[in-house]
């Protein structure tokens, strides 16, 4: 193996965005839940949450990842992980609601 090789999976290795918001949303289901049976197509409250629980979630969120603009409305609209990653994936990564706003579809 060359020195590039060596480069190029310490790179692979690096999270992705999408890899951190996984990680992110999956602890805030098993803190709130106390459980981790669930996978990331499943349904926050089908596996044993509720409206309460969700807010929870939502405030860890919202410590946990400042720059994204999480709404609990969000929560309620995308209830699966594999759901919400792609919306927050889309998210200003400085939080701006003006920016949100500037690429929300009309």
């Amino acid at each position: 193996m060359d020195a590039r090789d060596s480069g190029v999976n310490r790179a692979q290795k690096q999270p992705s965005d999408a890899d951190r918001l996984v990680v992110v949303i999956t602890d805030a289901w098993e803190q709130v839940l106390g459980h981790h049976d669930f996978g990331p197509d499943d349904w926050f409250f089908d596996v044993g949450g509720d409206s309460l629980q969700l807010i929870r979630v939502h405030a860890i969120l919202s410590r946990e990842l400042p720059s994204w603009n999480i709404m609990i409305s969000d929560l309620y609209t995308y209830p699966s992980i594999n759901d919400l990653i792609p919306v927050l994936s889309k998210e200003p990564e400085d939080g701006s609601a003006e920016e949100a706003s500037a690429h929300a579809p009309a």
